[in-house]
């Protein structure tokens, strides 16, 4: 069993010859967790740590421990200097994370965080990178995801190596609710150093919804889940943020495209038709266009419950009745009378009902009235149908109004087929023939 001064020694050459950071400061804390007492391994570990009050619990230990200690009055002094008069860390022991020694947010304390980013960058541009990491820290005490100090701060501590710390600044800004998808990719990308694929997926479903993360943003990570195989993940992710963003024609035209090549062309035309219908004065709208174009006509659901259509069917039928009215009028409207007009509106009827039984039956909300259900298959229509006992009732009905109207609009015309006059022909007088 490896005894503490072996795993001291071995810390700090981790970290005075290796210049291996995470290294020093597992072993420094091994050694710590045998033997407490010793002094100079919490100065050691004071060096493995960026952030300042970090630095200063460790190094107030190892002066209670030690008050003669000159390497740990010599660090406290100039952690003191750097912080501009700030009071020192209490004497307590080294917390478990970066996360655990942010204090809450003061009152107004916000106010300085302009200065603290001024100050950083001065500390950064003079080469004092853990005194700008300093500065960052008091910016991401009041605002725990403030991108340009995270960011900042995340990448020094990352070439320090200092990856826990940096990890930690970055996770405690998602606990805080963050909506900046800048954390969520710094965040990712931590994870994938780690191996932590499953983790790091389930923050890329997370992105994905956030109503920050623009169009290219989710393309990317959809592509990620297609390259990796995960299909469904990616069919899921682009529902929940055409949820998020239902403007998006671009994501729309995605969806649409991911369907066309499951074959499910129901589907696919559905979010076609959506993306056309935000508009075609878009590249997206034009194309969404263009891909409804080569799909095979069909009746969308709004067609087939549309009543105005079943009309507009119907009428036709209306316009046929007045013109065999017209024609057995001897091509005068003001001569109809009431039978033939009347026969105009029956066959209107008739049309309608016809109409309903065979090619419109699921038109809303007449459907739904009568007690229509939907189709089996969810993927033909979501639309109630009329039942078939109403849907016969209709068409006998419309048939019978329809041979009514026939016989009212063209009583003449059958009148002379059932009855036939001889023509009859003029005979000129004697007198009118030799005068």
């Amino acid at each position: 069993m490896t005894d503490a001064q072996t795993l001291y020694r071995a810390g700090v050459t981790a970290i005075r010859e290796q210049k291996n950071l995470v290294e020093g400061r597992r072993l420094l804390t091994e050694s710590l967790r045998l033997d407490p007492e010793n002094d100079m391994a919490w100065v050691w570990l004071s060096r493995t740590v960026a952030d300042p009050m970090k630095q200063g619990q460790c190094l107030d230990r190892a002066l209670r421990l030690n008050p003669n200690n000159r390497h740990a009055l010599t660090l406290r002094e100039q952690l003191a200097a750097r912080s501009n008069g700030a009071p020192p860390s209490p004497p307590l022991s080294a917390p478990a994370s970066i996360a655990a020694m942010l204090p809450r947010s003061r009152p107004g304390a916000g106010k300085n965080m302009e200065a603290y980013l001024t100050q950083a960058q001065k500390l950064l541009d003079a080469g004092d990178v853990e005194g700008a990491i300093e500065q960052w820290v008091r910016v991401l005490r009041e605002q725990p995801d403030h991108e340009l100090a995270l960011g900042s701060a995340v990448r020094q501590l990352s070439r320090l190596k200092y990856f826990d710390d940096a990890k930690e600044l970055v996770w405690r800004a998602l606990d805080a609710g963050t909506t900046h998808p800048s954390i969520y990719l710094t965040a990712i990308d931590l994870l994938r150093r780690e191996g932590k694929h499953s983790e790091a997926d389930d923050l890329r479903r997370r992105l994905a919804v956030l109503p920050a993360a623009d169009d290219a943003l989710v393309s990317d990570i959809v592509d990620y889940f297609l390259k990796s195989g995960q299909v469904q993940d990616a069919q899921e992710i682009l529902t929940q943020a055409i949820a998020t963003h239902p403007k998006s024609q671009k994501l729309l035209i995605r969806l649409g495209d991911l369907y066309t090549e499951f074959e499910d062309e129901h589907a696919a035309r559905g979010y076609y038709e959506q993306a056309a219908r935000l508009g075609l004065k878009s590249s997206e709208g034009r194309l969404a266009d263009t891909k409804l174009g080569q799909f095979k006509p069909t009746l969308s659901d709004r067609e087939r419950g549309s009543t105005l259509l079943a009309l507009r069917e119907a009428v036709g039928i209306g316009v046929f009745f007045l013109l065999l009215g017209w024609q057995d009028a001897g091509l005068d409207l003001l001569h109809l009378g009431t039978p033939r007009w009347a026969g105009v509106g029956l066959g209107l009827l008739g049309g309608y009902l016809l109409v309903t039984a065979t090619s419109s039956p699921q038109q809303q909300p007449l459907a739904r009235w009568l007690g229509g259900q939907a189709p089996a298959n969810p993927d033909v229509s979501a639309l109630p149908v009329l039942p078939l006992a109403v849907r016969l009732l209709f068409g006998v009905g419309g048939l019978a109004l329809l041979a009514l109207a026939f016989y009212l609009v063209f009583a003449t015309a059958i009148g002379l087929l059932t009855n036939p006059t001889p023509p009859a022909f003029y005979i000129p007088s004697i007198n009118e023939i030799f005068d």
